[in-house]
């Protein structure tokens, strides 16, 4: 499953099939831009900005990756991942993209709805909790584990440190208990093997994704 797919889980309500935080897109344009990084087609310069440029424009096969890839490759400028992470995170159908193979797995189930006669409303709640059950007891051991973190795969060090900035793992453990294991995730976020450039990309999609959430958070408290 590839890490977006495993963030989708965990933004997700079991049984609504909706988003359980204000930032899900968020931490789905994480995962997509995390995945094409790590897999060596896009570049995240070590500048203050982090200026995404892409390295390798071929097809990756999968429905998603390819939709940001083209994107990100048909720009006019490059411009710094912030920017991407918010352009994606906006991108119509996101969830629907990432779910889709999820969907036809068994792993979760499509429900469309109409809205005041007019809109679509598509919900995924979970058709096999089995998946998600497995992803949050890994996590569970990477987190509050007290081995090296060499011991914990290297998607799950990604996972944890996206899930962590987009305010996903005290939805899932607790804040008071998250709040004392801070030490143990950024250790997660900077293992060796995830290597130089992955781990460049890794700080500025967390920096990111704090910077939006922040902004997110400052306009809600303006409106009300």
């Amino acid at each position: 499953m590839r890490m977006y797919e495993e963030l989708l889980l965990l933004v997700l309500h079991d049984e609504k099939g909706t988003p359980k935080g204000t930032y899900a897109n968020l931490a789905l344009a994480a995962g997509v831009l995390g995945e094409l990084v790590t897999e060596g087609r896009l570049e995240v310069a070590d500048d203050k900005k982090g200026t995404v440029t892409v390295a390798d424009a071929s097809p990756t096969g999968e429905a998603v990756m390819d939709r940001v890839l083209d994107k990100i490759a048909s720009a006019r400028r490059p411009r710094p991942l912030k920017s991407w992470i918010d352009r994606i995170a906006d991108m119509r159908g996101l969830r629907d993209r990432v779910a889709e193979p999820l969907v036809e797995q068994g792993v979760l189930h499509e429900e469309s709805t109409k809205v005041l006669g007019l809109f679509t409303r598509t919900r995924y709640p979970e058709a096999d909790p089995e998946p998600e059950q497995e992803l949050v007891e890994r996590l569970r051991r990477a987190v509050f584990g007290d081995g090296a973190t060499s011991e914990v795969d290297e998607q799950t060090c990604l996972v944890v440190a996206v899930a962590s900035s987009a305010e996903l793992l005290p939805r899932i453990f607790g804040r008071k208990e998250v709040a004392g294991r801070k030490d143990r995730i950024a250790a997660l976020a900077a293992d060796e093997r995830l290597g130089e450039a992955t781990r460049k990309a890794v700080e500025q999609l967390q920096a990111a994704i704090v910077v939006a959430v922040t902004a997110a958070a400052a306009s809600s408290a303006a409106s009300s």
